[in-house]
């Protein structure tokens, strides 16, 4: 789908840009693991801004999860989002 690929662009072209940009640390709560990048314009609503730097920030599993669901996450151990520490192709 064009999801999946915009999702593959992303994490190939951009992802690494905003982790160095934000120095690997999350925007909120200053956290360094667990990043994940965050579209403050949501990326299923606003396709056309999903390649923007200025639209993304580094956050944290937890901020990112509370920022998405406005509640905390139930389980930090709870695989969610697209984590950075997983992506060992960036590593």
């Amino acid at each position: 789908s064009k999801d999946e690929l915009d999702r593959k662009k992303f994490r190939r072209e951009l992802q690494m840009v905003v982790l160095k940009r934000d120095n690997f640390t999350c925007q909120m709560c200053g956290d360094k693991k667990d990043l994940q990048v965050d579209h403050i314009a949501s990326w299923s609503e606003n396709i056309e801004l999903r390649f923007t730097i200025d639209n993304c920030r580094t956050l944290c599993k937890s901020c990112h999860y509370l920022i998405t669901y406005k509640k905390e996450i139930p389980d930090k151990k709870m695989p969610w989002g697209h984590n950075f520490s997983d992506r060992k192709e960036y590593l």
